[in-house]
């Protein structure tokens, strides 16, 4: 791969070398005299270049030639060469600097006559080397959309929510839609632009799934020049994970705290004086440093009448946790030609190719917690250890698992591959000059398979046994959206419209295998033991249609309206309820174009925007409206079908319905900002019920419940200097969303996670990751022992306690019964108690964000570039429930503990020491635990709020041509990712889930694979 790579670049390279120098000349400012840096100059017979720090440039030309001048914010300028040997040119600021384009999908509009909420990003904006994710490229640069890293495993995408999470059982991500059409795939360093299309009277076209926002992907084609030009990028760094405030107690400080939880003569017999001799970093070494490399060139241009654009990448990250890699190879070709005068043909293909390597055991990052200090992995020659293994050592191993991950990652592996293969055709005619008819067509294929293997010599769940599972699929897509665009001015009047069909169809099918009681080393299925032996499989095919319109009416320029409409249908709902309709309308009004805005000079533009519109969810599994069934051998080890899923044949859409006011401003030709506000009603929720056990099912989804988020929105950057040599830019953005369910008919439910259980619930009039759990009352100051708040109940006269009476939907009312529910009368008086029994759950906070943002400085001096980027969450809750073990106060004594030495004042109870036993936040440690205080409680729901320096970047900027003109500009540059955090969350990353799952919920921590932090060294050539 890297020497077919090697022959590809050099014969890219060789395309760009003949450069030459004949006309000079020089471009400036026409206002203020100033010359003017990284002006595009470009030879109409091919060849071109950029203007230097003097504003001065030279190419070669001959008479019959043209230069055109471009700069991004000034007016286009084009020059006939004649006999001139020397062109002196003055640009003028573009005044329709507002009217830049921005991609919305189906169309494209220009800024200036925007009149919904969208957030458009330049690739420039969106550099960030070290991470293959796009969303970790647009976190903290968009006010109301939410980026956070669930893991810092390679290649794990980040999770985006747009304006609040809407559904609590469906998926609430966003819609991509890529080059006009919904889905696909692509590099991000093939992004020419990104669009963040935020409320519903924008996303109303896209109807289905697009109730979570919908993100607009415009891939790179060559510009409209002659000139070829190569780009070639080349980084390489270095990744270790974060590990914040927490570590782990060295020898000495576990060896200390467990002399207090422990009797002498049991703290004399099993922990001798020499364990103080061995002190091993578990976190330190499971957690290293790795390597990330990226690697692209990319050829534009146009050949004959064909516009091309071509590349290829590759990119290699091995994990900071042992055993843990990613790497992708992509490549992706875009053409373009006219076919005839009317006719213009578009081709695109894209393909990726992935594989990654995971951690085969949660033991594999739990131990990085836990693992004891005492316990040295490895042998005097640097050899893994099989402690616990019947050809173990025999040595005394202190850690509860008896595991060492260095030793499995001998033997164990789990690894995955995939592979996507995207074709567009889209032929756009112009019919006239006012009426186009465009066809997008996409076909798509993907490929995926997985094999974990456990071998019997780890000391896993396969140990003695062995144990292998081996999956793989396959599947394609297809689909069209034919679009008829109308577009027409009548004096003062503008007329937009758009009609349109889609249609797509997909197939897939997988297949996979799994046992145990295998051979050692034997990775085959073969090998496993037919009566350990398992097999699952699934296939099944999927089609949706829409029809959509919208038409846009402007009248002088600053009176805008739109209005749009789709109608969905899709295989995933039962019949009579598969169609659905999603409107949109939105309005504009740019007041400053008013005669009476005239004296207003500090305004460019001052726009009121205001918009409503309905979207769809579809994003669950299909069939859930049917009853389903599952094969069983527990019937007498007879094969049996068995009931998995109650039908609902009227499970149908679930709707976004939401309104929003925006006004847009740029004042004094330096400042933006833009302030939004937006209400959100999620309607028709597509719920996972509870059910009562005696029904045989857990859960059944149903359309019920609506949920409610608002906020407001702001963002603003101004330029603070704008000189010759020194720019300084600088910009924030800030979104406070409240989350609230409204209407839940079968009352309120509860969601529980892991074991000890940790609950959130879901009820009306609160946010729909509401945590609910007893709360901690701290330290008792005479004994250590740990306290907890008991709330008085209200009771009746015979002193029964008093409930709240449940409505027919089963939530609670303000009438009160002795008839139990779970919704006691609380008095508002409370008391400590240190029996965990006699506390009472509460709902104690969100795991959801009350604010999130950011902030960026880019400053540019001559040729240098320094540019910041900081994102904030604020006011969210995490569960630390990795504290249950390793903050249990002496339950684990087999497990290492967290030290409390963590800048955040936590001070440990201790019997002989008087000073610790006011203040203290830790009970005194007891062997086997003091009266359960590491049961679930607020004592580990701490504040998740944080401050991090996401990226900076030191950049070189190559504004003239090298090499007598091989080389045509460029940038060296060293960026850091994930610099520092301003944190009082104890754990090792704030970054936690946005949403809940199978296996876990929004907001828990828990032996996280925090993410990494960064540094990388990189080039990117123009030639």
């Amino acid at each position: 791969m890297k020497k077919l790579f090697s022959i590809i670049l050099l014969g890219l390279l060789t395309v760009a070398a003949f450069a030459q120098n004949n006309v000079t000349g020089s471009v400036k400012d026409a206002a203020t005299g100033e010359p003017l840096v990284g002006v595009g100059v470009i030879v109409s017979t091919g060849g071109g270049t950029v203007t230097d720090l003097d504003g001065s440039f030279s190419v070669s030309a001959g008479k019959d030639a043209t230069l055109t001048f471009d700069l991004l914010g000034y007016s286009e300028v084009v020059e006939p060469v004649g006999s001139r040997s020397k062109i002196e040119v003055f640009m003028k600021e573009d005044v329709n600097f507002l009217d830049e384009v921005v991609v919305m999908g189906y169309t494209t509009q220009k800024k200036n006559e925007l009149s919904s909420s969208v957030v458009a990003l330049r690739s420039e904006e969106l550099l960030d080397p070290s991470t293959p994710d796009l969303g970790n490229m647009i976190q903290g640069k968009a006010a109301g959309v939410v980026v956070m890293n669930a893991s810092g495993m390679p290649g794990e995408a980040a999770q985006i929510r747009i304006r609040g999470t809407g559904s609590i059982s469906a998926s609430a991500d966003p819609l991509y839609v890529v080059d006009g059409i919904a889905g696909g795939t692509f590099n991000p360093n093939d992004v020419e632009s990104v669009t963040i299309l935020k409320d519903a009277s924008a996303t109303a076209l896209y109807g289905a799934s697009a109730a979570g926002g919908v993100i607009v992907v415009t891939t790179k084609s060559a510009k409209d020049r002659s000139r070829t030009e190569v780009n070639v990028k080349a980084s390489a760094g270095i990744k270790q994970a974060l590990s914040g405030r927490y570590h782990p107690m060295d020898s000495k400080e576990l060896y200390d705290t467990q002399r207090m939880m422990m009797s002498k003569s049991t703290f004399e017999t099993q922990r001798p004086e020499s364990l103080l001799d061995q002190d091993f970093d578990w976190y330190g070494n499971i957690f290293k440093k790795g390597v990330v490399q990226d690697y692209y060139a990319s050829v534009s241009g146009i050949a004959g009448r064909v516009n091309y654009f071509a590349s290829i990448d590759h990119y290699d990250e091995e994990g900071s946790l042992i055993g843990t890699a990613y790497d992708r190879n992509s490549a992706r070709v875009n053409l373009s030609a006219p076919i005839g005068e009317q006719v213009t043909l578009n081709l695109r293909l894209g393909y990726n190719r992935s594989h990654s390597t995971s951690y085969t055991d949660w033991k594999d990052i739990a131990t990085a917690y836990n693992g004891m200090p005492w316990d040295n992995p490895f042998d005097e020659n640097g050899n893994p250890l099989a402690i616990g293994m019947p050809e173990g050592t025999g040595l005394v191993w202190y850690g509860k698992e008896q595991y060492n991950p260095f030793h499995s990652l001998l033997y164990n592996s789990s690894n995955s591959w995939g592979e996507d293969i995207v074709a567009d055709v889209q032929l756009i005619w112009n019919i006239t000059d006012w009426l186009t008819f465009t066809s997008n067509n996409r076909l798509g294929s993907s490929n995926w398979n997985g094999k974990t293997y456990l071998d019997s010599r780890s000391n896993t769940e396969a140990k003695n046994i062995g144990k292998m599972s081996q999956d793989s699929g396959r599947g394609w897509s297809a689909g069209l959206t034919e679009l008829l665009k109308f577009h027409k001015s009548f004096d003062a009047h503008v007329i937009s419209s758009i009609l349109g069909y889609e249609v797509g169809w997909g197939y897939t099918e997988s297949m996979g295998a799994g046992g145990n009681d295998m051979p050692t080393g034997m990775q085959a299925l073969s090998s496993v033991s037919s009566t350990g032996l398992s097999v699952w499989g699934s296939d099944y095919n999927s089609a949706a249609w829409a029809v959509l319109a919208q038409a846009q009416y402007s009248y002088l320029e600053k009176y805008i309206a739109t209005a749009s409409i789709r109608y969905d249908r899709t295989y995933k709902f039962a019949p009579k309820a598969r169609g659905g309709f999603f409107p949109g309308v939105s309005a504009a009004w740019i007041i400053s174009k008013e005669p009476f805005m005239e004296d207003a000079r500090a305004f460019d533009l001052l726009k009121l925007r205001a918009g409503y519109g309905v979207t769809g969810n579809s994003d669950i599994q299909p069939f859930l409206y049917q009853d389903s069934f599952a094969t069983s051998n527990t019937y007498n080890d007879k094969v049996v079908a068995v009931a998995e899923r109650m039908a609902n044949d009227q499970l149908g859409w679930e709707s976004a319905h939401m309104a929003s006011v925006g006004v847009d401003m740029r004042l004094l030709d330096r400042i933006n900002v833009t302030l939004d506000l937006y209400s959100t009603n999620n309607t028709n929720l597509l719920l996972d019920v509870p059910q009562a056990p005696s029904t045989g099912f857990t859960t059944y989804t149903a359309n019920i419940g609506t949920v409610n988020n608002k906020g407001i929105e702001i963002a603003a950057d101004a330029d603070i200097i704008k000189q010759k040599d020194l720019r300084w830019n600088v910009g924030v953005n800030f979104g406070l969303n409240r989350n609230t369910v409204v209407y839940l008919p079968n009352g309120a439910f509860r969601r529980g996670y892991g074991t000890p259980m940790v609950e959130q619930i879901v009820s009306e009039g609160y946010d729909i990751y509401t945590w609910y759990m007893p709360e901690w009352a701290g330290v008792d100051p005479e004994t250590g022992d740990p306290l907890w708040w008991a709330y008085e109940k209200e009771t009746d006269e015979s002193g029964k306690t008093l409930y709240y009476v449940l409505d027919e939907r089963g939530n609670p009312t303000a009438e009160k019964s002795i008839e139990s529910t779970p919704f006691p009368v609380f008095t508002g008086n409370r008391e400590t108690t240190n029996v965990y029994s006699k506390a009472d759950y509460r709902m104690v906070g969100s795991a959801t964000p009350k604010f999130t943002g950011g902030f960026s400085s880019n400053l540019v001096w001559k040729n240098w570039t320094l540019g910041a980027n900081f994102h904030f969450v604020y006011g969210n809750k995490i569960y630390n429930t990795a504290r249950n073990t390793i903050d249990s106060d002496g339950s684990y004594i087999d497990y290492n503990m967290m030290s409390i030495d963590n800048g955040l004042g936590w001070v440990r109870w201790d019997p002989d020491d008087e000073s610790t036993h006011a203040n203290a936040t830790h009970p005194r440690p007891k062997q086997n635990g003091n009266k359960k205080s590491n049961s679930v409680s607020t004592r580990y729901l701490e504040d998740g709020s944080f401050l991090r320096l996401k990226n900076i970047t030191l950049a070189y900027n190559i504004n003239k041509p090298l090499f007598n003109g091989f080389v045509q500009g460029g940038r060296i540059y060293f960026t850091a990712d994930n610099v520092f955090t301003l944190t009082r969350f104890s754990g090792a990353d704030p970054e936690v889930r946005l949403e809940g799952t199978s296996w876990s919920l929004a907001g828990v921590f828990n032996n996280n694979y925090p993410v990494p932090r960064s540094f990388v060294l990189g080039i990117d050539l123009k030639f």
